[in-house]
């Protein structure tokens, strides 16, 4: 078999987002317009379109202070002005 004729192909990635206050969390990302398909008691599916994420119920301050994640929008300003809105 020739390895480098394999062609693969990933379907998604998705970052596990850490969440001091999960029920918060939850909220917040709702007020700014993202819908959660599925949650539990432990985790979230949180989606906005074709992007999205996982909200858990986890927080280690070494690792929720380190945690980065990289949201691009097609226009800032309008992102901006609906999240002053929505939650002030």
């Amino acid at each position: 078999m020739n390895l480098t004729a394999v062609e693969i192909t990933a379907v998604e990635i998705k970052a596990f987002v850490p969440a001091r206050d999960f029920e918060r969390a939850k909220a917040f990302y709702l007020a700014l317009g993202f819908e959660l398909p599925w949650s539990s008691d432990e985790l979230a599916y949180v989606r906005h379109g074709d992007t999205s994420f996982l909200l858990q119920r986890f927080y280690v301050p070494e690792h929720a202070g380190n945690f980065m994640m990289h949201l691009l929008v097609e226009n800032a300003d309008d992102w901006y002005a609906r999240a002053r809105r929505r939650i002030g």
